[in-house]
């Protein structure tokens, strides 16, 4: 081995050596930093050192990080079961909530048939109000114009015995004055005629009262 590569394997070996011991203080080993800490030397022979020391670092870095086949294996076969239930939960749980949905829309579609049922009821029992209500409107009415033909009829009955009654009192004071037998007589008759028109409005007018 020559002069010069004992002098770089040497160089290289305090390279890392110090860029290690600058590593564990948390810092970053700079070239400036490590040149300071061997003590010189060439920024080529430094930076080509520090280089491979780099390398090296992240050579062992993924040699750790890298998990060995059968931990990868294990991994990726957990990952696949944990998927698999998680997957499996899901459909359970996507299966209870249309089962919940579906019993839910029937008990509104329920809600809303007896609704629809209670309303054609309720319609139809309104119609049924409406066409008997103007049924009694109608026989009101009828009641209204019967009551008032019958005050009428009362009112002209009134009247005709109104008219007897001064009759029959004019025909009493003329009788009273009569000084022969046939007019005696003759008003007698006539007395007795109308105090039957007089009895037959009155039972006329009791029967129109009868009727109210």
């Amino acid at each position: 081995m020559s002069n010069e590569r004992m002098d770089y394997e040497s160089r290289r070996a305090l390279v890392f050596q110090a860029a290690t011991e600058i590593a564990e203080t948390g810092q970053v080993p700079s070239l400036e930093a490590v040149k300071l800490k061997v003590g010189g030397g060439s920024y080529t022979t430094l930076t080509r050192a520090l280089r491979e020391w780099r390398k090296e670092k992240d050579r062992q870095q993924t040699a750790v990080e890298a998990p060995p086949e059968i931990v990868s294996d294990l991994a990726q076969r957990l990952a696949g079961d944990l998927w698999k239930a998680a997957t499996a939960e899901a459909q359970m749980g996507l299966a209870a909530a249309r089962e919940a949905l579906n019993l839910e829309n029937k008990r509104l579609q329920e809600e809303m048939t007896e609704v629809l049922r209670s309303a054609d009821l309720m319609a139809t029992q309104m119609t049924e109000i409406q066409s008997r209500a103007e049924e009694l409107q109608a026989k009101l009415e009828e009641a209204s114009r019967g009551r008032s033909d019958a005050e009428t009829q009362l009112q002209v009955q009134t009247t005709k015995v109104v008219n007897l009654e001064e009759r029959v009192s004019e025909l009493r004071k003329e009788l009273a004055d009569a000084k022969s037998a046939s007019t005696s007589s003759s008003l007698h008759d006539e007395i007795q005629s109308l105090r039957a028109q007089l009895s037959t409005l009155t039972e006329q007018n009791a029967k129109i009262l009868a009727k109210e």
